[in-house]
């Protein structure tokens, strides 16, 4: 009995840890966006439903919805945007603790981007 217990207790400790480690993106984000063309501050708005992630996007490029998906305190996060009869897709990948997100953009595949994040209260 004395085994079941430790184990019980080993399991609901290890499973609560990995929640606490969990990202939670929920919220208004304002990202600082450096590209070789400069530097942008889009904004994504999320709501959070256990590893799925949905919102808005808006920065220079234009505004569109978001999704993507949560795995620990990383992040995949992708804005379809039109431009001129084309989607073109923005994929933002990476880490998030407390107020703060960091990672890289994929610009449709034709470049790349480093960006920091934090969230408004």
């Amino acid at each position: 009995m004395k085994g079941l217990i430790k184990v019980t207790a080993l399991t609901l400790g290890l499973t609560f840890g990995a929640l606490a480690n969990a990202a939670d993106l929920s919220g208004t984000w304002v990202l600082t966006v450096e590209s070789p063309q400069g530097t942008s501050n889009p904004t994504m708005t999320l709501t959070q439903d256990g590893q799925n992630v949905s919102g808005t996007y808006s920065g220079s490029l234009g505004s569109s919805d978001i999704s993507g998906t949560v795995d620990g305190d990383s992040f995949t996060l992708v804005a379809n945007l039109s431009m001129q009869g084309q989607q073109i897709p923005l994929t933002y990948t990476g880490t998030q603790s407390g107020d703060s997100m960091n990672g890289s953009l994929d610009l449709a595949g034709m470049g790349g981007a480093d960006f920091t994040g934090s969230r408004q209260q």
